[in-house]
């Protein structure tokens, strides 16, 4: 997902799915091309990685996940509370809060 704390892994990860994608819809064509990728997704497939990934799907209700919402969710009734609507600019003081809301 992209919070993910390590960006550039996230990235690759969502690379590898869209390869994937393009794999099974026929898009990679040539024969080093597909024995590179069943190469590729029996060592992924091995540890466990899916390749879909249902973005509606529940996440983990970790300590965590709880903490950063908490944190959030208390930074926007602040915000709320002194500038009477919810439309953070991008430049607030905590850069993340709008693109969490």
């Amino acid at each position: 997902p992209p919070s993910y704390e390590n960006r550039k892994l996230a990235v690759w990860v969502g690379t590898q799915r869209t390869r994937y994608k393009c794999l099974i819809n026929g898009q990679i064509n040539t024969a080093m091309g597909k024995a590179m990728w069943d190469e590729r997704f029996k060592k992924l497939s091995s540890i466990g990685f899916r390749f879909h990934f249902d973005k509606n799907a529940p996440r983990k209700n970790t300590p965590r996940n709880n903490d950063r919402w908490n944190f959030m969710f208390k930074d926007l009734k602040a915000f709320h509370k002194k500038n009477g609507h919810f439309v953070v600019p991008k430049d607030y003081k905590n850069n993340q809060l709008s693109a969490w809301i």
